[in-house]
């Protein structure tokens, strides 16, 4: 099953005949999926934040092509919002820092609008979020984990040391959200055999026992500090909910873009999605709201994307 499979109400689901990725984005407006992307972010945020707006009534065509006359105006399964998300998996064209943030920018703001989609959101709802450049680290997206030391030594400052120093007390340097517990422990796994000094912190249902002796002993681990702390985004909202995480205290959330078998990654499987912007819209107040914040504050909570298939 892939995002071809997203049907109109962002459920997953089988279907008879599954679409061609490459012909998705090879079509049409595609062809220039970062201009395509950041246009159709700009439509769907303007078109549901419209007091009149309706999830039945998607019929219009953001670029103004309507079918020809009396012709079906049935859409495609998916449609425009899905065509947005496909668009904004592909790898950034720029290497530059305002294309790495603008990318990651746009990925969120496509994988919201799918989101919004799916529940069915209030218009007022779907204003609660609106993803900012100066959110992001400008980071390449491929890079993995294991890999981000090495960047982060020419990186900003709010990631200077990582992998290398030993972290503060109750302080979590990176926070890597994942789709699912096995990839929280092949991350984790990876980084332990680069750093076996810093090892990283699984936050995530395992272990044994009750969940709630699980979380009390995740807790407990954070309470001493960690350069790198694996969650799932389920796991990681019990905690924050529960007031074992300060959300002051940690460094960077890294969004960990790596696909499982099934071609789903954290914001195309639904639940983990759900989750994460359930997280994101109680943080948002804390990541810079200007390009002009983020220079100015050498320390402060940032996003970071990375893991992103080659």
């Amino acid at each position: 099953m892939t995002n071809d499979d997203l049907e109109l109400d962002g459920n997953w689901a089988v279907t008879p005949k599954k679409r061609n990725r490459d012909q998705i984005l090879q079509t049409g407006p595609s062809l220039d999926a970062a201009r395509f992307v950041d246009a159709l972010a700009e439509h769907w945020q303007a078109v549901l934040l419209n007091d009149n707006f309706s999830w039945t009534d998607q019929r219009s065509d953001p670029d103004g092509t309507d079918e020809a006359d009396g012709a079906t105006s049935k859409r495609r399964k998916g449609g425009r919002v899905l065509e947005a998300v496909l668009a904004s998996e592909a790898a950034p064209q720029s290497s530059k820092a305002l294309g790495l943030k603008k990318w990651a920018k746009n990925r969120i703001a496509t994988s919201w609008i799918a989101e919004a989609k799916s529940k069915k959101l209030a218009p007022l709802e779907v204003k609660e979020l609106k993803p900012m450049t100066s959110w992001f680290l400008p980071c390449p997206p491929q890079l993995t984990v294991e890999q981000l030391p090495e960047w982060a030594a020419k990186a900003p400052s709010v990631l200077k040391g990582f992998g290398s120093e030993e972290p503060k007390k109750g302080s979590v340097k990176v926070l890597a959200l994942c789709a699912s517990t096995d990839r929280v422990f092949a991350i984790k796994a990876a980084w332990d055999a680069a750093f076996p000094h810093l090892k990283a912190l699984a936050l995530a249902a395992h272990g044994g026992g009750r969940k709630k002796d699980q979380v009390l002993r995740q807790a407990k681990a954070l309470e001493q500090g960690t350069a790198l702390a694996v969650a799932t985004p389920a796991r990681l909202s019990r905690l924050k909910a529960e007031g074992h995480i300060e959300m002051s205290k940690i460094g960077v959330v890294l969004l960990d873009l790596a696909k499982d078998v099934k071609r789903r990654d954290v914001l195309t499987l639904q639940d983990t999605r759900s989750d994460f912007f359930k997280f994101l819209r109680e943080i948002q107040h804390l990541l810079p709201r200007s390009r002009k914040a983020a220079k100015a504050i050498p320390e402060g909570l940032t996003l970071l994307l990375c893991g992103l298939p080659a």
